[in-house]
């Protein structure tokens, strides 16, 4: 099955044929290679994308730290876009790919328009935005009142569960740049997890064990 019948099916599934068919006539597909932006922190919206295939995260970007809010799943929407795109804004995150995705791009006019003439998408996106908002408030709680460490295995886990993977390929570097912080700190605490036989580290990747 191609992407574009893939997301076809899904699409009746979701809002019906007659629905489904309009979107299908304005969507644009892209191919979007791990580590490419997908939306731009700053930048106004005229389209909103639906993941396809593949994995995505929404960052928050702070001078040349990004914080990671939470990650956006095939058949998704991302919903910090939408909120922008709804109140005629720019985008306050980056859509950033996390493996190579495939991604659907609908134009926000017509998106607009669609969720006002139909309940079925209205209710469908406000309970996206809604499942995506209780991630991010679990994310801002463990930022308060986890420990480090515990925060650190709670994302390498998350990640393993996200992509698929396990062990994770992913640099000391990465994993600090997607949780605020330093490498060294990284460094640090992965040795300690190590020790503490939460994880294995390999030479290009880590696996997590519990």
């Amino acid at each position: 099955m191609t992407n574009a019948s893939a997301f076809e099916k899904h699409l009746i599934c979701l809002f019906g044929n007659e629905l489904a068919t309009k979107i299908m006539k304005v969507a644009v597909v892209k191919h979007v290679e791990k580590d490419a932006v997908i939306v731009h922190e700053g930048h106004y919206l005229t389209s909103i994308p639906f993941m396809l295939e593949g994995v995505s995260g929404i960052y928050l970007q702070q001078d040349s730290r990004s914080f990671l809010l939470h990650y956006v799943t095939p058949f998704e929407c991302c919903v910090m876009p939408f909120s922008a795109m709804s109140h005629d804004a720019y985008s306050r995150v980056n859509v950033i790919a996390c493996t190579d995705t495939f991604v659907f791009f609908i134009p926000t006019e017509k998106l607009l328009k669609w969720i006002a003439e139909y309940p079925i998408m209205n209710e469908w996106f406000y309970r996206q935005y809604n499942e995506h908002e209780n991630e991010m408030l679990s994310t801002i709680n463990s930022l308060l009142f986890d420990r480090l460490e515990t925060r650190l295995l709670k994302f390498l886990t998350g990640k393993a569960i996200i992509t698929g993977q396990n062990p994770i390929i992913i640099t000391h570097k990465e994993i600090a740049l997607e949780m605020g912080t330093v490498r060294e700190v990284v460094t640090r605490l992965l040795k300690k997890l190590h020790e503490e036989h939460h994880i294995v580290q390999h030479h290009d990747s880590i696996e997590i064990l519990s």
